[in-house]
């Protein structure tokens, strides 16, 4: 399986992929405002993720987990 991202690539790499053999699963997130979503978009998702939201939103959910896993505190 392709890694999608750098982040990704470094988080395996450096701490092993806890969820390789884990089932994968759709979300649906509501109420995003739309000016947000759009440069989200644009900053965040263009350029930097080829693959999509969906890789961008993974690595923020790796980032926050990895986080509160330094800090042993709720974000």
């Amino acid at each position: 399986m392709e890694r999608e991202t750098k982040l990704q690539y470094y988080f395996e790499e450096n701490l092993g992929n806890p969820f390789k053999d884990d089932v994968m699963v759709s979300v649906t997130i509501r109420d995003v405002p739309s000016r947000l979503l759009k440069e989200f978009m644009e900053k965040v998702v263009n350029g930097h993720y080829p693959s999509g939201l969906s890789a961008a939103i993974k690595d923020i959910m790796w980032i926050a987990v990895q986080k509160s896993k330094e800090k042993q505190v709720p974000l």
